[in-house]
């Protein structure tokens, strides 16, 4: 599994394919936004993405293939993905190390309170929640 750097088109690709079938995202997504469908989540990911000036895009390959994507603006996680079949434990952890290379080993991200899938997935990766309410978690490796 490689990270490389990727384009707008490419990014909109790399969404489509993470999500792709995962069938809790609409419930796990943004409570502020409504969306019914997968392809819903998917389009306002990339909105709200494309507004993020100066942000980081990588794209996640496994063998060639494009399987995921993470994007970041300074010490912030902002977006990441991995496509349904490949959220196994050995690919969940070289994903996660590829992020964390990037950061060189410490950064933060906000998620959706909501969203205790992720939480769970940065918890159990060594990240600490440094501060919560009922809307966003933020988490922080050091």
């Amino acid at each position: 599994m490689i990270a490389k750097d990727i384009t707008y088109p490419e990014l909109q690709k790399a969404i489509k394919i993470s999500l792709d079938y995962d069938m809790d995202i609409v419930s796990l997504y943004d409570p502020n936004i409504s969306v019914e469908t997968i392809e819903d989540v998917q389009k306002d990911i990339f909105r709200k993405l494309s507004s993020v000036e100066g942000m980081k895009l990588k794209g996640v390959f496994e063998k060639g293939d494009l399987i995921g994507y993470y994007t970041f603006k300074g010490g912030v996680l902002i977006s990441f993905a991995l496509a349904c079949q490949y959220r196994t434990r050995s690919f969940l952890r070289k994903f996660f190390s590829l992020i964390k290379e990037e950061f060189k080993g410490c950064f933060m991200c906000y998620l959706w309170t909501k969203n205790q899938r992720a939480i769970r997935f940065f918890l159990k990766n060594g990240l600490s929640i440094v501060r919560h309410d009922h809307l966003i978690t933020q988490l922080i490796l050091e």
